[in-house]
């Protein structure tokens, strides 16, 4: 009898350690995915196509307020005329001879205001396209 309890309690011990391993690990983990972002920053993910090939996707964490325009400045090489339009993204021109030309979406919805003005949300999805009209 006294052996049964000895490896009953050896068991019982082994499972409370097991446990509190685990719950130590997943409370001191470093995993970033887990960690929530600071109420003044929000993540926006970006996608640029040319025509129908995907040239990159990326996802920032930027301040609450910054314009899709300052994200834009800020991570990719841009060239944007005098009154703001978007003429060139990495290299990849906009032609008006071939009817080449940049939009923007957000959420999979035109947005119908200018990348200075368009302040993209948390979790946001914007994608660029360079595409014929």
């Amino acid at each position: 009898m006294q052996k049964k309890q000895k490896i009953l309690i050896t068991i019982v011990v082994g499972v409370i350690l097991v446990a509190a391993g685990l719950w130590i690990n997943g409370t001191l983990s470093n995993d970033s995915a887990d960690l929530a972002l600071p109420p003044d920053m929000k993540e926006v993910s970006i996608t640029l196509y040319n025509q129908e090939e995907e040239i990159s996707t990326d996802s920032f964490e930027v301040m609450n307020d910054t314009t899709l325009m300052e994200i834009m400045k800020d991570n990719y090489e841009m060239d944007v005329s005098d009154e703001g339009f978007v003429l060139a993204i990495d290299g990849y021109e906009q032609s008006k001879d071939d009817g080449l030309y940049w939009v923007f979406e957000a959420n999979e919805e035109i947005v119908e205001v200018s990348t200075e003005d368009f302040v993209p949300e948390n979790g946001d999805d914007v994608v660029w396209l360079l595409k014929t009209f």
